[in-house]
Protein backbone atom coordinates (compact mmCIF):
# COMPACT_ATOMS: atom_id res chain seq x y z
CA UNK A 1 0.00 0.00 0.00
CA UNK A 2 1.55 3.28 -0.92
CA UNK A 3 1.30 6.42 1.01
CA UNK A 4 -0.19 8.70 -1.26
CA UNK A 5 -0.12 11.84 0.79
CA UNK A 6 3.68 12.26 1.85
CA UNK A 7 5.92 14.17 -1.14
CA UNK A 8 8.10 12.00 -2.85
CA UNK A 9 11.72 13.79 -1.33
CA UNK A 10 10.38 13.90 1.87
CA UNK A 11 10.65 11.90 5.07
CA UNK A 12 8.38 10.26 6.88
CA UNK A 13 7.70 8.94 10.22
CA UNK A 14 5.24 6.91 10.95
CA UNK A 15 3.63 6.72 14.15
CA UNK A 16 1.47 3.09 14.96
CA UNK A 17 0.85 0.41 17.57
CA UNK A 18 2.63 -2.54 18.05
CA UNK A 19 2.18 -5.51 20.37
CA UNK A 20 5.49 -4.47 20.95
CA UNK A 21 6.59 -1.47 22.98
CA UNK A 22 7.62 0.59 19.98
CA UNK A 23 6.57 4.10 19.18
CA UNK A 24 7.40 4.63 15.44
CA UNK A 25 9.21 3.70 12.32
CA UNK A 26 11.05 5.88 10.01
CA UNK A 27 10.46 5.42 6.51
CA UNK A 28 11.83 7.15 2.96
CA UNK A 29 10.30 7.47 -0.20
CA UNK A 30 8.52 5.61 -1.47
CA UNK A 31 6.57 5.36 1.47
CA UNK A 32 5.62 1.83 1.47
CA UNK A 33 3.86 0.59 4.46
CA UNK A 34 4.35 -3.09 5.61
CA UNK A 35 0.85 -5.05 5.63
CA UNK A 36 1.37 -6.04 9.55
CA UNK A 37 1.84 -2.00 10.61
CA UNK A 38 -1.67 -1.40 8.96
CA UNK A 39 -3.42 -2.95 12.30
CA UNK A 40 -5.05 -1.32 15.25
CA UNK A 41 -4.03 -1.87 19.08
CA UNK A 42 -3.79 -5.48 19.28
CA UNK A 43 -7.19 -6.46 21.35
CA UNK A 44 -7.52 -10.50 20.91
CA UNK A 45 -5.34 -13.30 20.15
CA UNK A 46 -6.76 -13.49 16.16
CA UNK A 47 -5.54 -10.43 15.82
CA UNK A 48 -2.11 -10.95 17.07
CA UNK A 49 -1.60 -14.27 15.32
CA UNK A 50 -2.67 -12.61 12.01
CA UNK A 51 -0.51 -9.94 12.15
CA UNK A 52 2.65 -12.67 12.81
CA UNK A 53 1.04 -14.69 10.29
CA UNK A 54 1.43 -11.99 7.37
CA UNK A 55 5.37 -11.17 9.07
CA UNK A 56 5.75 -15.50 8.40
CA UNK A 57 4.64 -15.08 4.72
CA UNK A 58 6.12 -12.54 3.54
CA UNK A 59 9.57 -14.05 5.22
CA UNK A 60 8.67 -17.35 3.42
CA UNK A 61 8.84 -15.87 0.09
CA UNK A 62 12.87 -15.43 0.20
CA UNK A 63 14.71 -18.37 -1.24
CA UNK A 64 15.78 -20.69 1.73
CA UNK A 65 19.50 -19.63 1.58
CA UNK A 66 18.37 -16.04 2.14
CA UNK A 67 16.23 -17.55 5.27
CA UNK A 68 19.04 -19.65 6.41
CA UNK A 69 21.47 -16.64 5.94
CA UNK A 70 19.47 -14.38 8.00
CA UNK A 71 19.03 -16.98 11.00
CA UNK A 72 22.39 -17.34 11.48
CA UNK A 73 22.70 -13.75 11.47
CA UNK A 74 20.41 -13.19 14.06
CA UNK A 75 22.00 -16.33 15.80
CA UNK A 76 25.32 -14.59 15.97
CA UNK A 77 24.01 -11.07 17.05
CA UNK A 78 21.70 -12.18 19.69
CA UNK A 79 24.49 -12.61 22.54
CA UNK A 80 24.97 -8.38 21.86
CA UNK A 81 22.02 -6.06 22.56
CA UNK A 82 24.21 -3.10 20.87
CA UNK A 83 24.45 -4.94 17.36
CA UNK A 84 20.91 -5.63 17.78
CA UNK A 85 19.79 -2.01 18.23
CA UNK A 86 22.59 -0.81 15.73
CA UNK A 87 21.23 -2.64 12.96
CA UNK A 88 17.74 -1.88 13.70
CA UNK A 89 18.38 2.09 13.93
CA UNK A 90 20.32 1.45 10.67
CA UNK A 91 17.31 -0.39 9.24
CA UNK A 92 14.64 2.14 10.56
CA UNK A 93 16.91 5.35 8.69
CA UNK A 94 17.71 5.32 5.50
CA UNK A 95 19.94 2.55 4.47
CA UNK A 96 20.01 3.00 0.82
CA UNK A 97 21.25 5.97 1.13
CA UNK A 98 24.81 5.55 3.27
CA UNK A 99 25.83 2.51 6.10
CA UNK A 100 27.19 4.32 9.06
CA UNK A 101 27.91 3.46 12.64
CA UNK A 102 28.10 0.11 13.95
CA UNK A 103 24.62 -0.95 12.16
CA UNK A 104 26.04 -0.28 8.75
CA UNK A 105 29.35 -1.97 9.56
CA UNK A 106 26.99 -5.38 10.36
CA UNK A 107 25.66 -5.33 6.71
CA UNK A 108 28.07 -4.04 5.16
CA UNK A 109 29.82 -7.21 6.72
CA UNK A 110 26.88 -9.57 5.23
CA UNK A 111 27.91 -10.85 1.57
CA UNK A 112 26.53 -8.16 -0.99
CA UNK A 113 23.19 -10.54 -1.65
CA UNK A 114 21.70 -10.88 1.96
CA UNK A 115 22.93 -7.52 2.76
CA UNK A 116 20.11 -6.41 0.23
CA UNK A 117 17.96 -8.44 1.38
CA UNK A 118 17.97 -7.02 5.27
CA UNK A 119 17.48 -3.88 3.44
CA UNK A 120 14.55 -5.03 0.94
CA UNK A 121 12.83 -6.88 3.48
CA UNK A 122 13.46 -4.11 6.64
CA UNK A 123 10.08 -3.57 7.49
CA UNK A 124 10.03 -7.52 8.26
CA UNK A 125 13.50 -7.39 9.53
CA UNK A 126 12.60 -4.28 11.95
CA UNK A 127 9.40 -6.27 13.13
CA UNK A 128 11.05 -9.32 14.03
CA UNK A 129 14.08 -7.39 15.97
CA UNK A 130 12.32 -5.38 17.75
CA UNK A 131 9.94 -8.45 19.16
CA UNK A 132 13.53 -9.89 20.07
CA UNK A 133 14.35 -6.44 21.74
CA UNK A 134 11.15 -6.58 24.44
CA UNK A 135 12.41 -9.96 25.68
CA UNK A 136 15.35 -9.73 28.45
CA UNK A 137 19.08 -10.80 27.90
CA UNK A 138 18.24 -13.51 29.75
CA UNK A 139 15.85 -15.36 27.31
CA UNK A 140 18.09 -13.93 24.55
CA UNK A 141 21.32 -16.45 25.80
CA UNK A 142 18.10 -19.60 26.20
CA UNK A 143 16.84 -18.33 22.76
CA UNK A 144 20.24 -18.79 20.86
CA UNK A 145 20.19 -22.20 22.80
CA UNK A 146 17.11 -23.41 21.36
CA UNK A 147 18.31 -22.09 17.90
CA UNK A 148 21.08 -24.47 18.15
CA UNK A 149 18.52 -27.16 19.20
CA UNK A 150 15.95 -26.33 16.71
CA UNK A 151 13.38 -26.51 19.35
CA UNK A 152 11.49 -23.37 17.95
CA UNK A 153 8.24 -24.91 16.90
CA UNK A 154 6.96 -26.88 19.90
CA UNK A 155 8.40 -23.59 22.00
CA UNK A 156 5.91 -21.91 19.40
CA UNK A 157 3.06 -24.07 20.04
CA UNK A 158 3.58 -23.80 24.43
CA UNK A 159 3.37 -20.18 23.92
CA UNK A 160 0.47 -20.07 21.99
CA UNK A 161 -1.35 -22.79 23.92
CA UNK A 162 -0.89 -20.10 27.10
CA UNK A 163 -1.82 -16.84 25.07
CA UNK A 164 -4.63 -18.09 23.38
CA UNK A 165 -7.38 -18.79 26.07
CA UNK A 166 -5.62 -16.00 28.36
CA UNK A 167 -4.72 -13.25 26.37
CA UNK A 168 -8.40 -11.17 27.15
CA UNK A 169 -8.21 -12.26 31.06
CA UNK A 170 -7.04 -9.62 33.25
CA UNK A 171 -7.05 -11.36 36.89
CA UNK A 172 -4.59 -14.52 38.40
CA UNK A 173 -6.16 -17.53 37.10
CA UNK A 174 -4.61 -20.73 37.11
CA UNK A 175 -4.14 -23.27 34.31
CA UNK A 176 -2.67 -26.56 33.33
CA UNK A 177 0.09 -26.77 30.60
CA UNK A 178 -0.94 -29.52 27.96
CA UNK A 179 0.93 -32.56 28.30
CA UNK A 180 1.24 -33.23 25.13
CA UNK A 181 2.84 -29.91 24.55
CA UNK A 182 5.29 -30.79 26.85
CA UNK A 183 6.23 -34.03 25.80
CA UNK A 184 8.72 -33.42 23.14
CA UNK A 185 10.36 -31.21 25.36
CA UNK A 186 12.71 -32.96 27.75
CA UNK A 187 15.25 -32.41 30.52
CA UNK A 188 17.54 -29.61 29.04
CA UNK A 189 14.97 -28.32 26.28
CA UNK A 190 11.88 -28.36 29.25
CA UNK A 191 14.53 -26.20 31.35
CA UNK A 192 15.46 -23.78 28.09
CA UNK A 193 11.45 -23.15 27.33
CA UNK A 194 10.63 -22.94 31.16
CA UNK A 195 13.52 -19.84 31.39
CA UNK A 196 11.86 -18.22 28.61
CA UNK A 197 8.37 -18.83 30.39
CA UNK A 198 9.25 -17.41 33.61
CA UNK A 199 11.17 -14.48 32.16
CA UNK A 200 8.03 -13.24 30.87
CA UNK A 201 6.75 -12.92 34.56
CA UNK A 202 4.76 -16.59 34.71
CA UNK A 203 5.53 -18.46 38.05
CA UNK A 204 6.80 -21.79 36.86
CA UNK A 205 8.40 -24.84 38.73
CA UNK A 206 9.87 -27.45 36.42
CA UNK A 207 8.10 -30.39 37.92
CA UNK A 208 4.80 -28.83 37.67
CA UNK A 209 3.03 -28.42 34.33
CA UNK A 210 0.57 -25.87 36.79
CA UNK A 211 0.89 -21.93 36.81
CA UNK A 212 -1.25 -19.02 37.01
CA UNK A 213 -2.05 -16.65 34.48
CA UNK A 214 -0.66 -12.83 34.84
CA UNK A 215 -1.55 -9.95 32.83
CA UNK A 216 1.84 -8.18 33.21
CA UNK A 217 3.05 -11.37 30.91
CA UNK A 218 1.46 -10.98 27.82
CA UNK A 219 3.27 -7.94 26.30
CA UNK A 220 6.31 -10.48 26.72
CA UNK A 221 4.63 -13.52 25.95
CA UNK A 222 3.34 -11.57 22.88
CA UNK A 223 7.13 -10.78 21.43
CA UNK A 224 8.00 -14.57 22.34
CA UNK A 225 5.34 -16.32 20.25
CA UNK A 226 6.51 -13.60 17.49
CA UNK A 227 9.64 -14.06 17.59
CA UNK A 228 9.52 -18.05 17.60
CA UNK A 229 7.13 -17.62 14.44
CA UNK A 230 9.31 -15.80 12.84
CA UNK A 231 12.34 -17.72 13.58
CA UNK A 232 11.16 -21.11 12.89
CA UNK A 233 10.34 -19.91 9.66
CA UNK A 234 13.69 -18.61 9.00
CA UNK A 235 15.05 -22.05 10.05
CA UNK A 236 16.20 -24.52 7.77
CA UNK A 237 17.23 -28.29 7.28
CA UNK A 238 20.25 -29.59 8.62
CA UNK A 239 21.82 -30.17 5.38
CA UNK A 240 22.03 -26.71 4.24
CA UNK A 241 25.05 -24.86 6.46
CA UNK A 242 25.01 -21.73 8.47
CA UNK A 243 27.16 -18.92 6.85
CA UNK A 244 30.24 -17.31 8.67
CA UNK A 245 29.25 -15.18 11.28
CA UNK A 246 27.78 -11.70 9.94
CA UNK A 247 30.74 -9.15 11.46
CA UNK A 248 33.81 -11.39 13.17
CA UNK A 249 37.29 -10.79 12.11
CA UNK A 250 36.50 -6.58 11.65
CA UNK A 251 34.50 -5.65 14.43
CA UNK A 252 35.98 -5.12 17.39
CA UNK A 253 36.01 -7.94 20.25
CA UNK A 254 33.57 -6.12 22.62
CA UNK A 255 31.02 -5.30 20.22
CA UNK A 256 30.67 -8.60 18.66
CA UNK A 257 29.01 -10.42 21.88
CA UNK A 258 30.02 -14.10 21.99
CA UNK A 259 30.60 -16.71 19.58
CA UNK A 260 28.02 -19.39 18.48
CA UNK A 261 29.57 -22.94 19.86
CA UNK A 262 27.91 -25.67 17.22
CA UNK A 263 28.24 -28.75 19.59
CA UNK A 264 28.99 -31.83 17.59
CA UNK A 265 26.10 -33.38 16.99
CA UNK A 266 23.59 -31.00 17.56
CA UNK A 267 20.29 -31.79 15.65
CA UNK A 268 19.32 -28.87 13.60
CA UNK A 269 16.19 -30.78 12.40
Amino acid sequence: TLCQTCPRNEHLVIFFHSPWPLSRISISPPCVLPPSFHSAEIVNFEHLHEEIFQEVEALAQLSKDAQDAIFHNILNMLGNQEALQDLMDELDGNPWDSLDGFGGKILNEMQEDIRDVWIQERFHMIYLLEAIMVLSNTQHDLLTQSMKKRTLLQQRELVKSILEPNFKCSGNIPFTLKPELLAPLQDEDLAITYGLLQECGLNMELNSPRLTWDLEAKQPLSALYGTLSVLQQLAVSPESPGPAPVYAGSVPGELRGPKVAWSQGTDLG
